[in-house]
């Protein structure tokens, strides 16, 4: 019922069954060493075996086959080394467990000023890909540092696909000014389990929608903005991510920055059924992986919005995939604070943060509109942006192009001559980074 040398082996008993084992008598003084696989792969024996005089060191090198990784040995041989030695002294057994290797996510983020590459390229790389990931700054901006999966300033460097990885590059304009702004006092961690705790009175941020109602918490904070001067670049909050029972088996947790409807909140308001009102959408997003590393989200727009009021950022800090599981940050009294890093530039065209300045991105209706033959388009950029203002007719064709080029944050007032034109309707269209916005005009002659 049974045939071939699998030791051991097993049958179906559906009927009467008889079962022979043949065994060969062995020289005197050897002995055999028995090698299972468990996966994909094979081990190599040398020297070659199963029979060995007593005594032979008989060295074990585990190959595994592509796509697969080396898991384990066990039996006579230990350990996880693709590399063992056994001593054979008596009729011994071992096991090579292999596994096939995890395929994680990758992604490459740049903030405003470069890009990012990534060798090899491609959104899923297998467990233990060493990527190349370099930093690239555009024409008169410099490399910051990263975030995410990597640290310091070193590009290129390399990321080892041990789980889920995120990395950020960070740029700045040259010659322009880095602010970092410290939480004020009057920002919290909390929770059903936390209500009591403000932000001075524990080393953690944590975060954390999931699970049972006592362990949920989420983290507010607050920035001043009021030393704030010149033409607003770009803003970043930064925080450093503390343990790594929070990210199991490499899965990402999504936390995102969220503004409150509110700048100001009190101790019997912060309980897990009361909090600030927040926003309707994530001003930004992060996808933490790893432990120890700074993590970065883009606050600019919420930054500009503010500078044109009250000066006084809130932010909220919640986790959106309501998993089970914990993250946790470094808070203020530790070596790696949050910060708001807000990047400025100063000059003659440069906007001061005390001025009015444009909350939002705005394409205005043409005035006047019908127009013969000139009329004027309006435009408000909250943040410095590489703008395209085109007029097209209504098949598409391109007739007129307003601007094409990077613009500081301001309004904007555009003359459009449309003498060589006939009457009819054309479409302006505004292009701001990723903002578009198209308005319809009316020529009359």
């Amino acid at each position: 019922a049974l045939s071939g040398a699998t030791n051991p082996d097993s049958l179906v008993m559906d009927d009467d069954k008889e079962v022979m084992a043949s065994f060969t008598q062995l020289p005197e003084g050897q002995c055999e060493l028995r090698v299972t696989v468990n996966g994909a792969g094979t081990v190599q024996m040398d020297p070659p075996g199963p029979y060995y005089p007593t005594g032979t060191v008989v060295v074990l090198t585990a190959q595994p086959t592509a796509g697969n990784t080396f898991s384990e040995w066990s039996g006579a041989a230990s350990g996880n080394e693709l590399r063992d030695t056994v001593t054979v002294n008596t009729h011994m057994s071992v096991t090579a467990t292999f596994r096939q290797l995890m395929a994680y996510g990758v992604r490459a983020r740049a903030a405003t000023g470069g890009t990012v590459t990534l060798d090899p390229p491609g959104s899923t790389q297998l467990e233990g890909t060493k990527i190349a990931v370099e930093a690239v700054p555009a024409e008169g901006w410099e490399f910051v540092g990263w975030a995410g999966a990597l640290q310091g300033t070193t590009t290129p460097d390399t990321v080892l696909m041990s789980g889920a990885r995120e990395v950020k590059a960070r740029f700045r304009k040259t010659g322009s000014q880095l602010v970092p702004l410290a939480p004020v006092e009057d920002s919290y961690v909390r929770g059903s389990l936390y209500n009591t705790r403000n932000f001075d009175s524990d080393s953690l941020l944590r975060v954390r929608e999931g699970g049972a109602d006592l362990y949920r918490c989420r983290a507010y904070l607050q920035f001043d903005l009021s030393s704030i001067t010149g033409t607003l670049l770009q803003a970043s909050l930064l925080l450093h991510s503390r343990v790594t029972n929070a990210f199991p088996n490499g899965t990402p947790v999504n936390v995102f920055a969220c503004r409150t409807a509110g700048d100001s909140w009190t101790e019997t308001a912060l309980t897990w059924k009361n909090v600030p009102a927040e926003g309707t959408t994530a001003d930004s997003t992060m996808y933490l992986a790893c432990e120890n590393s700074i993590y970065s989200w883009d606050l600019t727009v919420c930054v500009s919005e503010e500078l044109a009021g009250d000066k006084r950022l809130t932010v909220l800090l919640k986790d959106q995939t309501m998993q089970d599981k914990t993250a946790y940050f470094d808070a203020r009294e530790t070596a790696f604070a949050p910060v708001l890093e807000v990047e400025t530039e100063t000059g003659p065209d440069a906007v001061a943060a005390g001025e009015a300045r444009p909350a939002v991105f705005r394409l205005e209706q043409n005035y006047p509109n019908p127009f013969n033959p000139k009329t004027v388009v309006s435009s408000q950029l909250p943040v410095v942006s590489n703008v395209k203002l085109v007029v097209y007719d209504v098949l598409g064709r391109e007739v007129a192009v307003l601007v094409d080029g990077k613009r500081e944050a301001g309004t904007y007032h555009d003359a459009f001559d449309g003498s060589g034109l006939a009457s009819g309707v054309y479409v302006c269209r505004l292009t701001a980074g990723t903002y578009v916005e198209s308005r319809s005009m009316c020529l009359v002659k």
